[in-house]
């Protein structure tokens, strides 16, 4: 799924207004091209703690809302084998607008081949505004995902779970 599908057109547009609200500027440029150009400057002239607000923001944006924050939460809790599964399963469909293609490469491991974000934003936007409080999102939803990214080929891992599972549940 591209950012030109109705979907990531409409992904975009609804992280871009979560963004935004918090940062206060808001780009000219259209769609994902602005989007990433607000996340650029909110990254060099927001204090940490606002870049956190907005950045909490555009994770409640991306999960629609925070009710369904809750109960993926919840769900981590209680099920967290299964909700792991879930997001693992889900995530192609699901962000595949901002990374570009994803693919499976274990029940919980999945790979970007070329990651459009790290492309287009650079490898500070990489780490502060997507790596790192994604890190800090799904550990407090209890369904830990890991991002490796590699600077020079825009090549992403990710994993799903906690890293003491090992790769038993990925065969």
């Amino acid at each position: 799924m591209s950012a030109e599908s109705w979907f990531g057109r409409w992904q975009i547009g609804r992280l871009r207004r979560a963004y935004t609200a918090v940062s206060g500027w808001r780009s000219d440029r259209p769609g994902y091209a602005g989007f990433v150009a607000e996340l650029q400057w909110g990254l060099e002239h927001l204090s940490v703690e606002r870049r956190t607000e907005a950045d909490d923001a555009v994770f409640r944006a991306v999960l629609f809302g925070r009710l369904m924050v809750w109960i993926f939460r919840t769900m981590g809790g209680w099920f967290p084998r299964s909700t792991t599964r879930l997001f693992a399963l889900a995530t192609p469909t699901a962000f595949s607008f901002l990374t570009g293609p994803i693919r499976h490469t274990g029940k919980r491991t999945l790979a970007v081949p070329e990651c459009r974000f790290h492309r287009e934003g650079g490898q500070a936007l990489c780490h502060h505004v997507c790596r790192a409080p994604v890190h800090r999102h799904f550990d407090w939803m209890r369904v830990p995902l890991r991002m490796e990214p590699d600077a020079a080929s825009l090549h992403c891992d990710w994993r799903y779970g906690p890293d003491d599972e090992g790769d038993k549940h990925d065969r």
